[in-house]
């Protein structure tokens, strides 16, 4: 064959095994919009910058004003050539300031309560800021992203008209997933929100509570978002309410992985992609690094002996995260862990300002000054590479979804302290599972400032029990052979290749049902109605068929006994006779 006529076969052969390739959805022009708050962003960016960098797409993010530079060093930290374009809106803290205030120390309903009104004031400050949306349209995305806590996919594909779909931060502990998206939360054998029971097995007591408390938060929701902040805002807005009509997502991406939390049914819709936000440790600032490592001192062999034991003890990791200010009352149970941690292990404490004043408070009225090689305090430390190092041994939680998944990709286990609504469950279930405990926020707001310093020190042991649970959990994290960057890129090409307008046909019909009817109450009365009618039938039938039986005997004995009284009568007049 001649050089041309070879030629000509490659080009042909090419030609057709790019023919016979799988076609793949083009590069689109992607809207993110996560909920103004430092967590929900970290991962959003996780989440963009994998989409750009598998998928190629060009990625623009809704932040509030605040959170922008926050937002730009996060995508810089996960992305240094990252190509995020921005789009900002201002934050009208005035709608849910004093909420903020009041949801660390509220009890579980007005948590709720409060939890749903900081929820619609978020929500408010962007799909009701009208040059937000003048931008929006002007750019003319291809998908929505939403946060699937604030479901801005659905709110925006509604007032849009733009196909969505919604990326879970976290899991909400499941009441999400049951009341938007057609999962089934059973009282069984899934714990309800607030309960903290096992998710390893129930007792008769224990669903039974289970049972009403999910039947009672499912009542709440329901009415928050019917005739509260949620119903609020479908009606000045124009769209339905999350979880029904036209507008709804495509999808939901769930950033979290079936290791970390009780196994139960989902919908269609709903993928668990793992948790994105956890990857091998960087190297950490050097202050950091020297903390860790130890001092050697400069007071002869025996100061640098000293710090050398020092330096060998477990450090333990503490950090209340970054949406809520941990309340005065937990701080004497922190100055008592400093105290019983002298000597035993090391403490790395994420503080805002705030906070360390107020812990400063409580090591005074104790009387007790940490060394200074036994504490380090922070207003941020790089959490991921922290939880990565080997000298880190236990980390005190609140229990966020993106602290808790980091912890078990790197094996740490934990001490849960949930302080507010949703950060009791997935702490609950490294209880469960042996890979940490939990320490109710009563006993830390109660005074028991013994029961923090107990759990830590139970854990923290290299030869803990809890070291090696947590070590079972990182490596089943570890062990998909896809990763969740490239799962959430192809559920997003995916949703991009579905014709436009399709509607959202992988949601359960359960979902446009009433609630009697998905738990089948109305079948239920309709079964004993049947039942009553047929006892009611059959026990006429039986009156029925006996009375006439039991009717005749009577009567003939009552003859009977008519017979014998007018033949006694008879003989008597007979017999009168006879002697007259």
């Amino acid at each position: 064959m001649t050089p041309v006529g070879k030629t000509a076969a490659l080009l042909l052969a090419c030609a057709v095994l790019l023919a016979c390739a799988p076609s793949h959805a083009a590069a689109a022009r992607l809207l993110v919009v996560p909920l103004s708050s430092e967590s929900h962003i970290s991962a959003f960016t996780a989440l963009s910058t994998e989409l750009e960098t598998i998928g190629g797409h060009d990625i623009h993010m809704v932040v509030s004003q605040e959170l922008l530079e926050a937002s730009r060093a996060a995508a810089a930290a996960r992305s240094p050539g990252h190509r995020h374009a921005y789009l900002t809106y201002p934050l009208r803290f005035d709608l849910f300031a004093d909420d903020m205030a009041r949801v660390g120390k509220a009890n579980f309903i007005a948590a709720m309560f409060y939890g749903y009104r900081i929820l619609a004031g978020l929500t408010e400050s962007v799909i009701g800021d009208e040059k937000l949306l003048g931008q929006i349209r002007d750019l003319a995305p291809d998908l929505i992203v939403g946060d699937a806590v604030g479901a801005y996919g659905h709110w925006l594909g509604g007032k849009l008209g733009v196909p969505s779909v919604e990326f879970d931060v976290g899991t909400s502990s499941g009441m999400l997933h049951s009341g938007l998206w057609g999962g089934q939360l059973n009282p069984a054998y899934i714990p309800g929100p607030g309960t903290f029971y096992p998710s390893t097995g129930m007792t008769l007591r224990q669903r039974c509570v289970n049972a009403a408390t999910i039947a009672l938060t499912k009542a709440i929701t329901y009415a928050h978002t019917n005739w509260g902040p949620i119903g609020g805002l479908s009606r000045r807005h124009g769209v339905a309410r999350p979880g029904t009509g036209p507008s709804r997502p495509l999808l939901l991406l769930v950033n979290f992985d079936w290791a970390l939390e009780p196994p139960r049914p989902v919908a269609p819709s709903t993928h668990f992609i793992g948790p994105l936000m956890p990857r091998p440790p960087a190297p950490l600032p050097e202050d950091i690094q020297q903390w860790l490592d130890g001092a050697a001192g400069d007071g002869g062999d025996g100061a640098a002996a000293e710090a050398a034991v020092t330096a060998a003890l477990p450090v333990v990791y503490l950090s209340f995260g970054s949406s809520f200010l941990a309340p005065a009352d937990v701080m004497p149970s922190i100055a008592a862990l400093l105290a019983a941690c002298a000597g035993r292990a090391r403490l790395l404490l994420r503080m805002r300002p705030q906070e360390r004043e107020l812990l400063d408070a409580a090591l005074a009225a104790r009387g007790f000054s940490p060394d200074p090689q036994g504490w380090l305090v922070r207003e941020r430390f790089p959490q991921n590479d922290v939880l990565g190092h080997p000298k880190v041994a236990a980390f005190v939680t609140q229990g966020g979804y993106l602290s808790v998944q980091e912890a078990a990709y790197h094996g740490v286990p934990i001490v849960g302290v949930p302080l507010t609504l949703g950060q009791g469950e997935l702490v609950q279930r490294a209880q469960d599972e042996g890979r940490g405990l939990v320490v109710p926020k009563g006993a830390l707001m109660s005074g028991e400032v013994g029961r923090l310093a107990a759990a830590v020190l139970q854990v923290a042991p290299w030869n803990s029990s809890f070291h090696g649970k947590a070590a079972l959990t990182a490596a089943r994290l570890k062990a998909h052979a896809v990763s969740p960057g490239q799962r959430a890129a192809d559920l997003v090409a995916y949703a991009l290749a579905v014709p436009r307008g399709s509607g959202s046909f992988l949601h359960t019909q359960g979902q446009d049902m009433t609630w009697y009817e998905v738990i089948l109450l109305d079948v239920i009365l309709v079964y004993l109605a049947a039942l009553a009618v047929i006892w009611l039938g059959a026990r006429a039938a039986l009156r029925a068929l006996l009375l006439p039986r039991r009717g005749g005997s009577g009567d003939g004995g009552r003859g009977a006994g008519r017979a014998a009284a007018a033949a006694g009568e008879g003989g008597q007049q007979g017999s009168h006779r006879k002697h007259e």
